[in-house]
C-alpha cells in the first residue's frame, strides 16, 4: 500500500527461513551486495537461560518476500555482547563499537564487510585513546567520523554514567585526540564547548541536519529525561539549529529508537517505543509503542491527526531498527516487553520523507482548467532523467504532458487539462528518474474559463465598414 501525502505507515511482512529468534539489545544495519538487513547479537533466551549473543544473520531483501538466514562468516568474529551499537559506514560495511560481554563491558570496533555473499569480520583496532568500555551509548555517523556519545560504564569494576563525545575517524582508522589538535578532556573524549547534557545512557542520538546531531531522552539511576540537545560536529558546541529552541522530547523515555532521515529541505527525526514513567510516580514505567515526528526545519513535533497508519508494534524496548533508503522503509526487529521479541515490522516514511528533491514554488501558480499553462516549477536538488509532473486534488490527478529539466532549481513544464473536474486548488507534486513524487504542498489553482465552441454571442452588429 502506498503512504499518502504528509503520512506514514506500519506495515508487517512475514519473512520466510531461519530467523534470529526472539531478542533485545542487538543491532540490525540494511546494506551490501547483495542487500540484506544484518542483525548482530543482543540478549536472548537460551534453555531458560539469559545468554549474550555473537551470531549474525541476515535478512534477503532482493526478493519479492524477505528471508532470514543465519551467516556463514569468515575472520574474526565479535565475543558475544548486548546493548552494543553497529554503524553502517558505507554500502557494504558496518562497524561494532562497545556493549556488555560475558565478564566486562567492552570499548572495542569490529568491522563486518558484506561484500559478497560470506560476510567477514575483522577487528579495527584503531589508534588514539578509546572510549571507556561502556553499553547503553549511542555512535552516529556523519561523514568519516562517528560520534560515541554517553552510555553506562568504566574500567573495571567502577562504573558511571558519562556525557562524554568520542570521535573515531574511519578514514585514519584512530580516535581523535590531540595529536589531530583536538582539545580533549581530563575525563577522557574531545572538549566541547557550551552545556552539556547531563550523564545518561539508553538516550538516543540522531543526525537532525547536515552536521548537527541530536541527543534525546536517556536516563541515569533515579530520573528518566524529556530532554534534547544539539551538538554541533563543526565547531564541536552544544547548541541549537538556527534561532529555534532546542524541543523538549515527546514525553520522558529512554531505551527507545530514533532515526534522523535526509528530506528536502531539512531532516525528519523519527522516534519510536521505549519506556516511559510519570513525572512525580518513577516507578510506575511502561512501553511505548508510539511514532513521534520531529520536523528539522522547525524543530517542532508533527501533530497531524492520522499521521501514522497502519497496526503498529507491540509496544516495546531495545528493539533494532534502522533506514533502508533504496525502500524508504523502517525496518524495525525484536526487543522486550516483559518477554524476548521475535517480530519484523517496517514503517513506510516515503510519504513524509519523501525522494532528494523537493519543489518549492511554481511560476505563475493559477492557469485555466483546460491547461497548456506554461509553469515554470522552482526547487532544490532537481537532476536530469524522466520527469513527471502531478497535478492532483488527492482523489483526481493528471499529468502534464511535457516537462524538462532546466537547471538544479528549475523544471519546466504545461499544466494539464483539469475541465473534466472541479476547479480549485490542486497539488504539484515531482518524480525524476523513477523516484518517489515530492511530499511537501505546493499550490496550484485552476480557474473556470471559456471554450470558443460551447460560447454564444449576442448583442449590436460589427459591420466591416464603420
Amino acid at each position: 500500500m502506498v503512504c499518502e501525502q504528509g503520512t506514514c505507515r506500519w506495515e508487517k511482512p512475514e519473512p520466510t527461513g531461519d530467523t534470529p529468534g526472539g531478542r533485545s539489545g542487538h543491532t540490525l544495519n540494511v546494506m551490501g551486495t547483495p542487500r540484506r538487513g544484518f542483525v548482530f547479537g543482543g540478549c536472548a533466551d537460551r534453555d531458560g537461560e539469559a545468554v549474550y549473543l555473537a551470531d549474525t544473520y541476515a535478512m534477503d531483501l532482493t526478493g519479492e518476500q524477505p528471508k532470514w538466514a543465519k551467516c556463514e562468516v569468515d575472520g574474526k568474529v565479535p565475543p558475544s555482547r548486548w546493548r552494543h551499537t553497529s554503524s553502517t559506514i558505507s554500502a557494504t560495511q558496518m562497524v561494532v563499537f562497545g556493549g556488555i560481554g560475558e565478564t566486562s563491558r567492552l570499548n572495542d570496533c569490529y568491522l563486518l564487510d558484506a561484500e559478497g555473499e560470506v560476510p567477514s569480520w575483522s577487528d579495527l583496532s584503531p589508534g588514539g585513546v578509546a572510549p571507556s568500555p561502556r553499553s547503553y551509548h549511542t555512535a552516529t555517523l556523519l561523514g568519516k567520523k562517528l560520534f560515541i556519545v554517553g552510555g553506562y560504564g568504566g574500567p573495571g569494576q567502577r562504573t558511571q554514567y558519562f556525557n562524554d563525545v568520542h570521535i573515531l575517524d574511519l578514514d585514519e582508522h584512530l580516535w581523535v585526540g590531540e595529536e589531530q589538535g583536538v582539545a580533549v578532556e581530563r575525563d577522557g573524549g574531545v572538549k566541547v564547548e557550551g552545556t552539556p547534557p547531563t550523564p545518561r545512557g539508553n538516550h538516543s542520538t540522531s543526525v537532525v541536519e547536515f552536521t548537527f546531531l541530536c541527543v534525546m531522552g536517556g536516563r541515569d539511576t533515579s530520573s528518566y529525561f524529556d530532554d534534547t540537545h544539539i551538538l554541533c560536529s563543526e565547531t564541536l558546541t552544544w547548541t541549537q539549529i538556527r534561532t529555534h529552541p532546542n524541543p523538549a522530547a515527546p514525553t520522558r523515555l529512554c531505551s527507545h529508537m530514533a532515526e534522523g532521515i535526509p528530506s528536502v529541505p531539512s531532516y525528519m527525526l523519527f522516534c519510536f517505543g521505549g519506556q516511559t514513567v510519570a513525572e512525580k510516580d518513577r516507578t510506575a514505567w511502561s512501553y511505548r509503542n508510539k511514532i513521534d515526528v520531529l520536523d528539522c526545519k522547525t524543530m517542532t513535533w508533527m501533530s497531524a491527526p492520522g499521521i501514522v497508519g497502519g497496526t503498529p508494534p507491540a509496544p516495546r524496548e531495545d528493539a533494532a531498527w534502522c533506514f533502508d533508503k533504496k525502500s524508504a522503509k523502517i525496518f524495525c526487529h525484536g526487543g522486550w516487553a516483559n518477554d524476548w521479541l521475535d517480530d519484523m515490522f517496517t514503517l513506510d516514511v516515503s510519504g513524509i520523507v519523501g525522494p532528494p528533491y523537493a519543489v518549492q514554488s511554481l511560476e505563475p501558480n493559477e492557469g485555466p482548467m483546460t491547461g497548456k499553462t506554461p509553469v515554470i516549477i522552482h526547487g532544490l536538488d532537481f537532476t536530469k532523467g524522466k520527469i513527471v509532473v502531478k497535478f492532483t486534488d488527492g482523489r483526481n490527478e493528471e499529468i502534464s504532458e511535457k516537462a524538462e529539466y532546466l537547471s538544479p532549481t528549475e523544471i519546466r513544464c504545461l499544466s494539464p487539462d483539469w475541465s473534466k473536474y472541479n476547479p480549485g486548488e490542486v497539488d504539484c507534486r515531482v518524480s525524476i528518474g523513477g523516484e518517489g513524487f515530492t511530499v511537501n504542498r505546493i499550490k496550484w489553482v485552476y480557474y473556470i474559463n471559456t471554450k470558443p465552441q460551447k460560447c454564444v454571442a449576442y448583442g449590436p452588429g460589427i459591420f466591416d465598414k464603420g
